[in-house]
Parts: structure tokens; C-alpha cells; sequence
């Protein structure tokens, strides 16, 4: 089971792309499988649920946890996997869970064959960067123009634990990072095209504004890394 806080997101915020990350500790009883999510049905607490309840004083109504009967996204595991991310594509549940706080009760995660288990690394882990992570883009990139860019072309995620910006224009760039209170927190130029670059240490999980200055032309974009 896993619940991100979104709190900090203003309801009928567009969000473009949302993707979960999982990172893979091992595998115990090997095999093929699809790992499917679900949408939670029931409250649940982080330090209490366990397989048969809820919180140390109501029981999951099904062994393992009350859940929607559509699977919300799939990803497949190979045999033997270990010590590597996982991903899912949770952009309309994200975005529902955004518009309605209130349905916001996490997901559950169950494999498509019963033989086969995956561990993962939890939210109380010594080893922050691997924690569970939710990548948030949104729709909303204006240039000077006022013309939207495609969604996808700007984007912000992390990459073998550091954070790495993807440039999509051709020729020089300048890039500058700011937090929501407008504090510059990274700055670089890069000339190659349509590249992943790696952002300074330090940067932490939250709200981000990009600037991209690209001939002649100055590019915004507002990103989420929630973690």
C-alpha cells in the first residue's frame, strides 16, 4: 500500500503526467508477474495495516485490503528482479485524487500471480532516495509568445539519484530553477539538443519553476517532485 500527500497541490490544478516510481529490493519467490494497482476503498493507517486489518482496530473487509475492482495501471516484472525502479502511469488517478482530497485513499498493489513476490522499499527507509516517488508534470508552459508547448517536451524528473531536466530546443539554452517563492536555486547553460542534464545537487522535492531562455525566446514551466 502506498499514499502520497497532495495537500500541497491546489484542487483543478492540470495535471499533465503523473508517474509512480518503485524501487525493487528483491524478489523472494521468483517469476514472472504483472504488479497491478488499484485505488484503495477504505481508510487505512501507514504504522497499522498489515494483511488482515486496516488499523490496529478494524479489519480489511478482503484479506489484504479493500480496493476497486479496476485495475488503475500495470507493470510487468521480470523473474529475478532486484535493486532497480519500477514504473506506473497514475496521471488520471492523480489528477482525480487532486480535484477530490477526499478520494485520495492510496493504492494498493497486488501481483497478478499469487507465487510470485516483490519487496519494495518503504517510505520509512534509511535509504531516502529510494523511498516511493511520484513524479508530477503539469499541462501549463506558456513561451513569450504566449503559445503552449507541447506537455510533454519540458520535463523534470530522477535519474540514478540525482535530478535531471530533459531540454527539448535545438542551439543554447540557459536554464534557471526557482522555488515557489521566486529564490533561485540552480542555474546552467547547455547547448546540446533534446538532452537529459543533470541539475546541481542540493535541489529538493516540491514545487519548481523552470525558465529556459532558447533564442530569444523565454520558456516557464512549473513542475512537481513529490517524494
Amino acid at each position: 500500500m502506498v499514499k502520497f500527500d497532495l495537500t500541497q497541490i491546489a484542487p483543478g490544478t492540470e495535471i499533465d503526467k503523473a508517474t509512480m516510481k518503485m524501487w525493487v529490493e528483491g524478489q523472494p519467490r521468483t517469476g514472472t508477474a504483472d504488479a497491478n494497482v488499484y485505488h484503495a476503498s477504505k481508510e487505512w493507517n501507514e504504522m497499522e495495516a498489515t494483511w488482515f486489518k486496516a488499523n490496529s482496530s478494524d479489519w480489511w473487509n478482503d484479506e489484504g485490503g479493500d480496493r476497486d475492482n479496476a485495475i488503475v495501471s500495470t507493470c510487468p516484472i521480470p523473474n529475478n528482479a532486484t535493486n532497480k525502479w519500477e514504473e506506473w502511469d497514475v496521471t488520471s488517478s492523480i489528477q482525480e485524487f487532486i480535484n477530490n482530497p477526499e478520494s485520495n485513499l492510496g493504492f494498493h498493489f497486488f501481483m497478478s500471480v499469487t507465487m510470485v513476490t516483490v519487496e519494495y522499499t518503504s517510505s520509512e527507509s534509511n535509504n531516502k532516495q529510494n523511498r516511493p516517488m511520484l513524479i508530477l508534470e503539469t499541462a501549463t508552459a506558456i513561451n513569450a509568445n504566449k503559445q503552449s508547448i507541447v506537455n510533454d517536451q519540458i520535463r523534470l524528473t530522477k535519474m540514478a539519484g540525482s535530478y535531471q531536466l530533459f531540454v527539448p530546443f535545438a542551439g543554447a539554452s540557459s536554464v534557471k530553477v526557482y522555488d515557489v517563492k521566486g529564490t533561485q536555486l540552480a542555474q546552467f547553460t547547455t547547448s546540446q539538443t533534446a538532452k537529459w542534464h543533470a541539475l546541481p545537487d542540493g535541489l529538493k522535492p516540491g514545487v519548481h519553476i523552470l525558465r529556459i531562455n532558447n533564442n530569444g525566446k523565454s520558456f516557464v514551466k512549473k513542475l512537481w517532485l513529490v517524494k
